[in-house]
């Protein structure tokens, strides 16, 4: 499975609501592709309308370079994004207190139950 079309980047994210709350643009950076390729996304958590789209932005409050598999784990909750930074396997470019908002970002809604 890899990162490489919107529809599975924007699975990730898991509600608007939650990116009206990050209130940031991200841009990611996303390697480990076929044949090495890399694949840039933006991420506008801001704003009446957030979106998702193909793409680096032109200007990011911050950047996040990770490996397609360790996203998916990022995104699943296998992989904390602490643990992704102190490893190495997510390198960050701008604003700390934004990044540490990604867990939020993407992490599934809690049951009510």
């Amino acid at each position: 499975l890899s990162c490489s079309s919107r529809a599975e980047v924007s699975l990730m994210i898991h509600s608007d609501d939650a990116m009206l709350q990050v209130n940031g643009v991200f841009g990611f950076c996303v390697t480990g592709g076929a044949s090495g390729a890399s694949t840039h996304w933006t991420v506008e958590a801001k704003g009446a309308s957030p979106s998702v789209r193909v793409g680096a932005p032109d200007k990011a409050d911050c950047t996040i370079t990770i490996g397609d598999t360790d996203l998916l784990a990022l995104a699943s909750g296998k992989l904390s994004g602490m643990s992704a930074y102190m490893s190495g396997k997510m390198k960050l470019k701008g604003s700390m207190g934004l990044a540490q908002k990604i867990g939020f970002l993407m992490a599934p809604p809690k049951s009510k139950l």
